[in-house]
């Protein structure tokens, strides 16, 4: 799986954070909306956080690994580990991003007929495949530790 084909997914947790903001849904027994409950908000910020810096460490390595192929480098193991590393990163941060999502859409988010639901199921099934696999950290790690990576890339 390529970084082309995980953004789609991953791109639908800042629509989902939206619809938070706008949802008029209250949580069973409050007396306040969701968007309006203080720890939604908090978590909304962090999540956009989570978001933007990863997005922006992708935007960065592509960059920096573009560079080097255009002044005609051959992609080293470091260099494939750096991309792996900033997309399976993005992927993961995406899926908790997602996760509070799905718990802030309480109980109408489990079923199929939800939005929520799909994207959820989405998400997490991507991050089980090779380009979100933690393999990548691993394979990172040992190469940090000196070590040779047994994982190819």
């Amino acid at each position: 799986m390529t970084i082309s084909t995980d953004i789609p997914c991953a791109a639908h947790a800042p629509t989902q954070i939206r619809r938070l903001r706008t949802n008029t849904k209250k949580p069973y027994a409050a007396t306040a909306r969701l968007c309006d409950n203080n720890v939604i908000q908090s978590q909304v910020g962090l999540s956009e956080a989570r978001l933007q810096s990863s997005r922006t460490h992708v935007i960065e390595t592509f960059c920096r690994l573009y560079r080097a192929a255009a002044a005609g480098a051959h992609f080293t193991q470091e260099m494939r580990l750096a991309n792996r590393a900033s997309t399976c990163y993005a992927i993961h941060q995406a899926r908790e991003v997602m996760n509070f999502v799905h718990h802030a859409a309480g109980a109408d988010s489990i079923f199929e007929s939800n939005p929520f639901e799909r994207r959820f199921r989405d998400l997490h099934t991507m991050t089980q495949q090779g380009q979100a696999a933690f393999a990548n950290f691993e394979a990172l790690g040992q190469t940090l530790m000196g070590q040779t990576s047994m994982r190819q890339t």
